[in-house]
C-alpha cells in the first residue's frame, strides 16, 4: 500500500540528505545522451522487427517480455542504487544499451524466436537501468511549483537529442545497415560511459531507503486511485512509443530516411506550442486541466484510425489532402505531449507527496507487469486476425476508450 502521509520536502525525502544531491547539470547530460542513443536505434526497434518480417503478435510479445524483464530487473536495480554511485549505474545503463544494438546487429547469428527473446530482455533491462534512473535524478529537483516547467524542460531537451539520433539512425540504417549503427552507438556509449565516471559520487537511494515488495506491489492503492493508473499506463506507453511508431513509418511508405524526417518535421509543428503550454503549466493546479488533457489524448486516439483512410484517399488523388493530413499529424502529436506534460506533472507531484522514489518504483513494477499480461492477450489476438493495419486501429479505438480512465487519478 503507498502512504498517504504529507512530505513537507515535496520530494519524498529527507531534505538534509545529501546522498540524493547530483549535479544540476547531469540530469540533463544523461537525459541527452540517452536521448541521442535511443534515437539512433531503440527508438526504431518495432519498425526494424517489421521490416524484419515479424509479425504484430511477435511485435506484442516482445513488448510483454520486455516489460518482464524490466520489472524483474527492478530488484537489482534497487540494491546497486543503494548501495553504489550513481555514475555505475550510468555505466550500466550505456552498456546495456549497445547490448542491445549488439545483439540487432548480430540478428543473422539467431534463430528468429531466440533473437526475439534475446532482444527483449535487453531492451527491457535497457529501459530499466535508463528509465529508473532518469526518473530518480527528475524527482530530485522537481516540486509541485516547477514540477510542470522541469518536465516540460526535459521533453525539450528529449526532443533536441532524439531528433537528431532519429535523423542519424535512419541514414545509418536505410543506406548502411546494423554494423554502421553499431559501431556509432558503441563509439558514443563509450564516450558517454567515460565521461560520466568523473560525476556524482552520490547514491540514487539514500541509506535508508526500504527496497520494495511483493506486498508493495500487489496493494498499490490509495487515495488517488494510483493502482489502476498504473495498471493501463503502460498499455499507452507502448502503444505510443512501438506500435504509433509503426503506423508511421507505415504511413512513410517503410522508409527509415522518410519515416525519420517525418517524425523531426511532426516535432518542428508543435514545438512552440509545447513550449508556450510547458510555462504554463505549473498556474493551473485544478482538475479542468487534467480534465481536458484526458478528453484531448482520447480524442487523439480516436482520430488515428483516420489516417489510413486519409493515405488511401490521398493516394488517389482524392477527399483528404496531404496537408490535411499533416494538421491531423500534428493534432495527435500534440494531444499525445500535453497530456503526457499534464500527467506527469500529476505524478511527480503525488510521488512527491507521498513515498518519493519508492512511489516511482512500485508504478514501474505494477505498470511493467501489466505490460506483460495485456501484450501476451493482445499477441493472441493478434495472431488470430490478418489485417495487421485494421488490428493497429482496432487497438487505437480501444485505447480512446480505456484512456477515459485516467480521469479518475486523484490529485486531493
Amino acid at each position: 500500500m503507498i502512504s498517504d502521509s504529507s512530505n513537507p520536502t515535496g520530494q519524498g525525502q529527507n531534505p538534509n540528505d545529501q546522498t540524493q544531491s547530483t549535479k544540476p547539470g547531469t540530469f540533463y547530460q544523461f537525459l541527452g545522451a540517452h536521448s541521442l542513443l535511443i534515437g539512433i536505434f531503440p527508438f526504431y526497434i518495432p519498425v526494424w522487427l517489421w521490416r524484419s518480417d515479424y509479425s504484430l503478435a511477435a511485435i506484442c510479445l516482445f513488448v510483454a517480455i520486455s516489460g518482464l524483464t524490466f520489472s524483474l530487473c527492478l530488484k537489482v536495480w534497487e540494491v546497486l542504487a543503494k548501495k553504489h554511485a550513481a555514475r555505475r549505474l550510468f555505466a550500466i545503463s550505456f552498456a546495456l544499451e549497445l547490448l542491445l544494438v549488439a545483439i540487432a546487429a548480430g540478428s543473422n547469428l539467431f534463430p528468429e524466436s531466440i533473437l526475439l527473446t534475446s532482444l527483449a530482455v535487453a531492451n527491457g533491462a535497457y529501459n530499466c537501468f535508463f528509465w529508473t534512473t532518469q526518473r530518480c535524478l527528475f524527482i530530485d529537483r522537481a516540486t509541485p511549483a516547477t514540477s510542470g516547467r522541469q518536465y516540460g524542460n526535459l521533453q525539450i531537451v528529449v526532443t533536441i537529442a532524439l531528433k537528431v539520433g532519429i535523423l542519424a539512425g535512419g541514414l545509418l540504417l536505410e543506406h548502411h545497415g546494423m554494423l554502421a549503427v553499431l559501431c556509432v552507438s558503441a563509439l558514443l556509449s563509450l564516450a558517454c560511459s567515460l565521461w560520466f565516471l568523473k560525476f556524482d559520487n552520490q547514491r540514487l537511494l539514500e541509506p535508508g531507503y526500504t527496497p520494495t515488495t511483493l506486498n508493495n506491489i500487489i496493494r498499490c492503492s490509495d487515495r488517488h486511485n494510483s493502482g489502476r493508473i498504473f495498471v493501463i499506463d503502460g498499455l499507452f506507453l507502448f502503444l505510443e512509443s512501438h506500435f504509433w511508431t509503426l503506423s508511421l513509418f507505415i504511413l512513410s511508405r517503410e522508409n527509415f530516411t522518410r519515416f525519420g524526417l517525418t517524425v523531426i518535421a511532426l516535432a518542428i509543428g508543435f514545438a512552440i506550442l509545447f513550449y508556450i503550454a510547458k510555462n504554463t503549466i505549473d498556474r493551473f493546479t485544478g482538475e479542468n486541466l487534467f480534465r481536458w488533457a484526458v478528453i484531448l489524448y482520447a480524442i487523439g486516439w480516436a482520430v488515428r484510425p483516420l489516417l489510413d483512410s486519409g493515405t488511401a484517399a490521398t493516394e488517389n488523388g482524392e477527399a483528404l489532402q496531404m496537408s490535411y493530413l499533416a494538421v491531423l499529424l500534428i493534432f495527435i502529436t500534440f494531444c499525445t505531449s500535453f497530456f503526457r506534460l499534464v500527467f506527469n506533472k500529476r505524478f511527480f507531484d503525488i510521488a512527491g507527496l507521498t513515498t518519493g522514489k519508492q512511489y516511482l518504483v512500485v508504478k514501474s513494477h505494477v505498470t511493467q507487469l501489466a505490460v506483460c499480461v495485456i501484450f501476451m492477450l493482445l499477441a493472441m489476438v493478434s495472431s488470430s486476425l490478418d489485417n495487421k493495419i485494421n488490428t493497429l486501429n482496432g487497438f487505437y479505438l480501444l485505447a480512446a476508450a480505456i484512456s477515459l480512465i485516467y480521469l479518475t487519478y486523484r490529485q486531493r
